[in-house]
């Protein structure tokens, strides 16, 4: 009796120890995959590489219209220069992505650990839903002017997180009136819109509150000092968003113009089709005659 009461207690204290030495262990191996700086830049980096996918895109279709157009039409004349500006387009997007890509290892490689260790954490749930975050250089360079702890750095994330979630339904609506011609979906759409600008700032000014314990001569001088690098990298950025969207739009002409030109070989294929068979007709009816005159001669 007193054996097996003793059973009854030994058996779950050691499959306890054994849950917290699994536990353990796991903590152990996130702490040390979340303390990458690799990973971090990584992520930042897959949000910015949408663009040469585009211009990638883009290269591709209008390759392809250039290969379906006829020789010496003028449809070949306009693919070959939809395929020029696509390739100018994949070269502006490559130079600007690497351009982000050098400015997010730079600082990424000025976070502390702790901050490190936060923003791979808090990002590591945005990196698997449906709402892709718009991470950008501006986020690092806030968390280091501000030298933001791990609680700021949940409330950043979160803000874009949140701002993308609501842009992403609002696009969703657009989409909508689009496809319905129902003017109640842009309604919608801008509700979004504004819901994603209201949610974003609600946790960045929660950063501001958490930093109320700085004087308030510091809290302006880290403010100027944003202010400054935000304008610094504003240029880029701009030159990055204008290449995103001149590829989007050589995709989109690409697209069409492949579409026209397939169009036309059809139209062609039909007509030369409808010429043949009123060319074996003629020969039929000629030389049903032919055969008539034979026999009327005999």
């Amino acid at each position: 009796m007193r054996f097996t009461s003793l059973k009854a207690v030994f058996i779950p204290l050691a499959l306890l120890l054994f849950s917290q030495q699994g536990f353990s262990q796991t903590e152990e191996e996130n702490d040390a995959k979340f303390a990458s700086t690799e990973l971090l830049v990584e992520t930042f980096i897959a949000s910015e590489s949408q663009a040469v996918k585009d211009a990638e895109a883009a290269v591709e279709d209008a390759e392809v219209a250039v290969a379906d157009a006829t020789a010496g039409s003028p449809e070949l004349i306009e693919a070959e220069n939809a395929l020029e500006a696509a390739k100018i387009s994949l070269e502006q997007a490559t130079l600007a992505n690497s351009e982000e890509t050098d400015l997010i290892t730079d600082l990424v490689g000025k976070l502390s650990e702790e901050q490190i260790l936060a923003f791979n954490r808090s990002l590591n749930n945005s990196l698997h839903n449906q709402f892709p975050v718009d991470l950008n250089a501006d986020i690092l360079q806030a968390a280091l002017d501000g030298e933001y702890d791990k609680k700021q750095i949940i409330f950043l994330t979160k803000a874009y997180e949140e701002e993308a979630k609501f842009l992403s339904l609002a696009e969703k609506f657009e989409a909508k009136a689009e496809e319905t011609g129902d003017d109640k979906f842009l309604r919608q759409a801008d509700r979004m819109t504004a819901k994603a600008e209201t949610s974003k700032e609600k946790f960045l000014s929660r950063i501001d509150r958490d930093n109320s314990d700085i004087s308030e001569g510091e809290n302006l001088s880290r403010q100027e000092s944003r202010e400054a690098s935000r304008e610094a990298r504003a240029a880029a950025k701009e030159t990055a968003q204008e290449a995103r969207i001149a590829a989007k739009e050589t995709a989109r002409e690409a697209r069409d113009l492949a579409k026209d030109v397939a169009r036309e070989a059809r139209d062609a294929a039909k007509e030369a089709a409808k010429e043949a068979r009123e060319a074996a007709r003629e020969n039929a009816r000629e030389n049903a005659k032919e055969n008539s005159r034979g026999s009327n001669d005999g």
